[in-house]
């Protein structure tokens, strides 16, 4: 994310208590508001992300556990 060629600005509204913790934490941690602001959104979308179950693997287990229930059943006791 470091090439200036592939930035884009964006204009949105948020909290301003929100606003003025980060801009705190920004200078407390000697780094750039910018920065921060792009390590939040990036630790978003990760968390996010690996909490989702893909949905063919969704899909996979439903049809195993259509076809194996008795057997997944017997090997759980």
């Amino acid at each position: 994310m470091d090439d200036s060629s592939h930035r884009e600005t964006v204009a949105t509204e948020i909290d301003s208590a929100l606003l003025s913790r980060l801009r705190e934490l920004a200078d407390i941690e000697g780094q750039s508001f910018q920065a921060l602001i792009e390590e939040a959104i990036g630790s978003l979308l990760e968390g996010r992300q690996q909490g989702k179950v893909r949905d063919h693997v969704l899909n996979a287990h439903r049809e195993s556990l259509a076809q194996f229930r008795p057997l997944y059943e017997k090997l759980a006791k």
